[in-house]
């Protein structure tokens, strides 16, 4: 079940980059869209809801990864927050710079739970890797 949420939190990422990337108007990709037929996906009418429904898929990706994995939920967070940043700034006031520091966000909040789950996995418990004073003590 892991896997599936990481594929969904990876899968959800890749499209929003390349809605994005549509909404800015990433030449080669709008050229490829056009050419195979696709052209009506480039009109901010579609990009919109397509964006939101990719940043809720990483989101509910991420809460689910945080919930089952290693509860930390700074990366669920991050995500929430780097979206409302990649949606207001490319569609209510367009502001570029802002727009890539959003999706760097993004990006960051799905490298940060990939780590978080790898480190949840070689540590089943907290006090094989951080041992406190007590336990060590003990042994």
């Amino acid at each position: 079940m892991s896997d599936r949420i990481g594929k969904l939190s990876v899968s959800s990422a890749v499209g929003t980059f390349l809605t994005l990337l549509c909404c800015l108007g990433f030449g080669p990709l709008l050229a490829i869209l056009s050419a195979i037929g696709l052209g009506f996906l480039i009109h901010d009418a579609i990009l919109l809801p397509l964006m939101i429904i990719f940043l809720a898929t990483g989101a509910v990706g991420l809460h689910l990864s945080s919930r089952r994995s290693h509860g930390e939920r700074m990366p669920f967070y991050l995500h929430l927050g780097s979206a409302a940043v990649v949606v207001v700034f490319t569609f209510v006031v367009y502001f570029q710079p802002a727009i890539w520091l959003g999706v760097a966000g993004i990006f960051t909040a799905s490298i940060v739970d990939l780590r978080l789950r790898r480190k949840s996995a070689a540590c089943p418990t907290d006090d094989e890797c951080h041992p406190t004073p007590l336990s060590k003590g003990r042994q």
